[in-house]
């Protein structure tokens, strides 16, 4: 198998990826937020009828509400922002 550095983009992104469970306590670029948001619009779907709806959550009270329906509650009220896909 070839280096890690020889390998495309797309396989080092899939090998480099972590997870994130602690934020800093800033606003969220919108720029880069659009930019996320196209990028998973383009995932394929079934005949490409692309059926997702993505629903952006900063309310306070909110997130509350929907970590109470989850055992990861402290990562989503945490987060500045949470991006619901449907």
């Amino acid at each position: 198998m070839s280096s890690q550095s020889e390998q495309s983009p797309v396989l080092n992104a899939i090998y480099e990826r972590r997870s994130i469970r602690q934020f800093i306590d800033a606003p969220v670029d919108r720029k880069r937020l659009m930019e996320a948001l196209r990028a998973a619009s383009w995932a394929p779907s079934g005949l490409n009828n692309q059926p997702w709806r993505f629903a952006l959550i900063s309310d306070p009270q909110l997130k509350d509400e929907l970590a109470g329906l989850t055992r990861y509650a402290s990562s989503l009220r945490s987060a500045a922002l949470l991006v619901a896909v449907f």
